[in-house]
């Protein structure tokens, strides 16, 4: 026997033939198969065999481990279940399992799973790995493993049904062993049936003809009168009211009292087989299988859980609780079954017909139904059938609407027949029919209602509203205000204040007007199904496809299932004791919370909770009737009681128990185009992998399919996405980065795992995207770029040089012929003119001083002479000869000291010996620049006064002329630089040939300044030793 200590339940197992064959009540080969106790209360039975993915149909053993997962030992392997799918570790899928044959199961306290097998002995199966245990000292192994417990301590115990009882020791190298116990004299065989840890921690042990209970070194023996050498020990276990229960092979039960055994009434089992118990530990009651069925233990008595459906061969091999409650059962031939408390009892009249239109309380606890095409149908308040006068009275009519005055009178509406009018009490009493024949209104009536007043109101299909009262009849319809003529849903909220439902929207009818309400108010046009107001005052109008919509008598808000709400079409609106509105559709019954509702309708919520109760609940049928008055009502025991369209369903409100668990979130499985990977660790995907699928699941077995499941990329979703019941997420095309994957669950009651599972992905960049290439593409671009620099500036240096060369040698031979004409006028025309000169004074000479010949020849004397001077000026400007004689400084002072004679401005000069450091042409250059210069500012400065400076350092030659003239604001050209005149751009021309550095600096108004630095080229001297 495997026990598992968090909620202190029994599970057992069977492994070989010794105990008699039991076989369960149902074949459970259908999911949701209704079994019924004779105490009354429903349960819902559920099946899993090897169509369902089992790999073999015998179960042996069942554990809920820590994770939350099932675990299954079965003849096909080991076996996780998560409530959908399973996954098989067989000898086949894990080469250390060695044997299929798994007939016990037990976790440890580690969360480590111990391994009862056939033929391998006890193994370990931790982090994936299974690892076999040995016997202590070399001992044979000597029969299955089939059962195991762990006390209190830790310490596992092992029963095997050869070879007695072992526990398990650590080998001291951290490993462990199996260590003998001896039973004798206790146990005069050696074989161990049963183990079960009592809440204490003790040890109880069952064998063949014997049963000991084992408290730290005591054993106490207790003697089973009927047990004989073959009767076994098959369960124990312990009740709430700390009974000790043990079911022994031969049909027997027996309880523990002191140190006694007492056995149970056999009368009270009948004919039974007691194979196994399950208690649960919720409530005071027990399950026993027996070849009668499924008995239930309760208040003190064991009640049949249906009618037997005998199935040869069929017997049961172990049974559990899991934490929420549901009862599972393994078979030898039927695989996993598993029992819960159905939310629904379905309820059927006497008859045929069982599609429900309208259910009334009436006097007496009787409930009168409505059957379409069927007449009316009787129930009493436990939901029994019971044949009434009125069924056969009213069986070959179409009942829509049911109901029972304060006086005790019945008005059934029908289809085609109007309404009629009866007593019940009555069974003999004349019945009145109410129709267009006899000057009633309508012949099709679908609702009815008692106001206040005590006049009953009819909704009809095409005739309006109708109020009668004391044989009176009076009619509303579209002639008077109403939307429409349809008329399937009223309520009257205060006496005068009648809400009426129509098939194109609500009215008011108050003080005798007719008040609607238009897209305008918020209330959508649509045909409306079901009004009622819930315990805080609010309305809540149902309708036909949008959704439910509260009200405050104000204004009116729609909550459709784009808020949460299940279905967008509301048949049935009734509110429980428990804070919960019930709503009917078409596709099953599902409840919200009252608080969400009216936080939403307030705007302080922006999703309702909707929570879905379809087949696996115990309904026969996903569709209410809705439309018809009176519909679904709540009886004064709380349950809830709504028409289908096979019978009534009955929602047990006192059986219900919330499932306030949050299901365990796993991720179970993660693909990269379709190749699982670990995911215990960060993923890494490759940038070409396409697709990344993530399986995950929720560990919530009441109602597996109801779990609903959300998922986010984290860093690559915004929100997060909202996948139902969907299983599964996928990736492609995510942009390159590291992300968390998180996903989280609510079980069927909503109650969310915000906790969830999630795991690290990093999407790989393509190499092209990687920050590596990019900085490479950066740094190739970069290089290229330095490279088209580098030959453009090549290329421009080399054309500067050219140009610079090209000037060079212009200026060059410039000065080359400035000197050969310089020269010529000097030694040709100047000399000429001197002898010209001479010769004319000569001639003077001989001539009277007062005659008007010499007169002449002195004027041409002297126009000889300024000629001359002329000339030699002249020449000075085409060749400073004087660089040749005086050397370039004292040349550029006579320069200054030339010019001052022909300008009113006053020239300061401060110019400091550079002779020797300039090469012959830079010398010509800074003659040539300081002309320029000076010319400027006598032809364009208009200045009072400007100053030459000539300077040195070690490196280079300054030249500096300064004017406070008028100065100018230079131009610019295409290429955004500045734009000087012919003289200035001579000048910076010259000193670009000599690698000089030029600054021109001008300010209109403000004079002008030019600098010149050019560099020497004297070598210096060596550093002294």
């Amino acid at each position: 026997m495997t026990i598992h200590r968090e909620i202190h339940i029994t599970f057992v197992l069977r492994t070989l033939p010794l105990i008699a064959a039991i076989s369960l009540l149902f074949s459970f080969r259908s999911q949701g198969q209704v079994a019924y106790s004779s105490a009354g209360d429903p349960f819902l039975s559920y099946s899993w065999t090897v169509n369902n993915g089992l790999p073999q149909t015998s179960v042996n053993a069942i554990l809920q481990n820590a994770e939350g997962y099932l675990w299954l030992g079965t003849y096909g392997g080991l076996v996780r279940f998560d409530g959908v799918q399973f996954k098989v570790l067989s000898k086949v899928s894990i080469g250390e399992l060695q044997t299929y044959r798994v007939l016990s199961l037990l976790e440890g306290k580690d969360s480590s799973l111990w391994i009862g097998t056939e033929a391998s002995g006890l193994l370990l199966f931790k982090k994936g790995l299974f690892t076999p245990i040995q016997f202590e000292g070399g001992r044979d192994f000597e029969g299955p493993v089939g059962t195991l417990s762990m006390d209190s301590t830790g310490t596992i115990w092992v029963g095997m049904q050869r070879g007695g009882l072992f526990r398990v020791v650590n080998d001291g190298k951290g490993g462990y062993t199996l260590l003998h116990t001896p039973l004798q004299p206790q146990f005069s065989r050696p074989g161990v049936t049963c183990l079960w840890s009592d809440l204490d921690g003790s040890l109880w042990i069952g064998g063949t003809g014997a049963l000991a209970h084992l408290q730290g070194a005591a054993v106490t023996t207790y003697t089973l009168s009927v047990i004989d050498s073959s009767v076994n020990v098959v369960a124990m276990s312990r009740d709430i009211a700390d009974v000790v229960w043990c079911t022994t092979s031969d049909r027997r039960i027996f309880r523990i009292v002191g140190e006694a055994a007492e056995r149970y009434p056999e009368e009270w089992l009948h004919d039974s087989y007691a194979f196994d118990e399950v208690v649960d530990r919720t409530r005071p009651e027990r399950f026993l299988a027996s070849i009668t069925g499924l008995l239930r233990y309760h208040q003190g008595r064991f009640y049949s859980m249906g009618t037997p459906q005998w199935n040869n061969g069929w017997t049961l091999r172990t049974n559990f609780i899991d934490r929420e409650n549901n009862i599972w059962f393994g078979s030898n031939t039927e695989g996993l079954m598993r029992f819960r408390r159905a939310t629904f009892t379905m309820h059927s009249v006497l008859g045929p017909v069982q599609n429900i239109t309208s259910l009334s309380r009436g006097a007496g606890g009787v409930i009168w139904v409505g059957l379409n095409c069927g007449g009316v149908g009787v129930l009493n308040v436990n939901g029994t059938p019971m044949r009434h006068p009125v069924s056969d009275l009213m069986e070959e009519h179409c009942v829509w609407s049911v109901l029972e005055d304060r006086r005790g009178m019945l008005w059934i509406g029908t289809w085609g027949s109007g309404v009629f009018e009866l007593d019940p009490r009555r069974p003999g009493a004349t019945v009145r029919r109410h129709s267009r024949t006899t000057g009633f209104p309508a012949d099709v009536v679908v609702a009815a209602l008692e106001s206040a007043d005590g006049a009953i109101w009819f909704g009809t299909i095409d005739a309006g509203l109708i109020r009668y009262s004391a044989g009176s009849v009076r009619a509303w319809t579209t002639a008077h205000g109403l939307p429409g003529n349809e008329v399937r849903a009223l309520y009257e909220e205060a006496p005068g204040r009648l809400w009426i439902g129509t098939n194109r929207g609500l009215a008011l009818l108050q003080n005798d007007s007719v008040m609607t309400f238009g897209n305008g108010t918020g209330m959508p046009a649509a045909a409306v199904r079901v009004i009622t107001k819930d315990s805080a005052g609010t309305l809540w109008i149902g309708t036909y496809g949008s959704g439910i919509v509260g009200s405050d008598g104000e204004r009116f808000v729609p909550i459709t299932s784009n808020e949460g709400l299940y279905d967008n079409v509301v048949s049935h609106i009734v509110q429980d004791r428990n804070g919960f509105l019930w709503m009917g559709c078409n596709r099953g019954i599902w409840k919200s919370p009252v608080a969400e509702l009216r936080a939403v309708f307030d705007g302080r919520l922006s999703r309702v909770t909707s929570i879905f109760y379809g087949l696996d609940d115990g309904l026969e049928t996903l569709e209410t009737n809705g439309g018809f008055l009176p519909s679904n009502l709540r009886t004064e025991d709380g349950d809830v009681w709504i028409p289908t369209t096979h019978g009534v369903a009955r929602v047990h409100l006192a059986e219900i128990r919330a499932n306030v668990l949050p299901p365990p979130v796993h991720i179970e499985r993660i693909t990269l185009d379709g190749i699982e990977t670990d995911h215990s660790r960060p993923i890494d995907v490759h940038y070409d992998v396409q697709e990344v699928a993530i399986q995950y699941a929720a560990l919530s077995f009441v109602a597996p399919q109801k779990i609903q499941f959300r998922y986010r990329l984290a860093g690559f979703n915004r929100d997060w996405v909202q996948a139902g019941d969907r299983r599964a997420a996928y990736f492609s095309h995510v942009t390159p980065g590291t992300y968390k994957f998180q996903v989280v669950a609510a079980n069927n009651d909503g109650i969310w795992n915000e906790d969830g599972a999630e795991v690290t992905i990093t999407f790989d960049a393509p190499y092209w995207e990687t920050w590596w290439f990019r900085l490479l593409i950066v740094v190739a671009l970069m290089s290229m770029g330095m490279l088209v620099v580098s030959s453009r500036l090549r290329s421009i240096r080399v054309q500067k040089e050219h140009q610079e060369d090209t000037s060079r040698q212009l200026i060059e031979s410039q000065e080359e012929e400035r000197q050969r004409i310089a020269g010529e006028l000097h030694d040709g025309l100047g000399q000429e003119l001197i002898v010209a000169k001479n010769r004319a004074l000569l001639a003077a000479h001989y001539l009277p001083e007062d005659s008007e010949a010499r007169k002449e020849i002195v004027q041409v004397a002297d126009a000889l002479t300024n000629a001359l001077k002329n000339v030699r000026s002249i020449a000075y400007n085409l060749r400073p000869f004087q660089l040749d004689r005086l050397g370039l400084t004292e040349t550029l002072r006579s320069t200054v000291r030339t010019i001052q004679p022909a300008t009113s401005i006053t020239f300061e000069t401060e110019i400091t010996n550079v002779d020797g450091l300039l090469p012959r042409e830079a010398e010509i250059g800074l003659f040539r620049i300081l002309q320029e210069a000076l010319n400027n500012v006598v032809k364009h400065s208009a200045a009072t006064r400007a100053s030459v400076i000539i300077t040195k350092d070690e490196e280079t030659v300054v030249l500096r002329v300064q004017d406070d003239g008028k100065g100018f604001e230079h131009g610019v050209t295409a290429g955004g630089k500045p734009a000087y005149g012919f003289g200035l751009s001579g000048i910076i021309e010259r000193v670009r040939m000599m690698d000089g550095m030029y600054k021109i600096a001008s300010v209109p108004g403000g004079g002008t300044t030019v600098a010149v630095r050019i560099p020497v080229s004297i070598p210096k001297p060596p550093l002294a030793l």
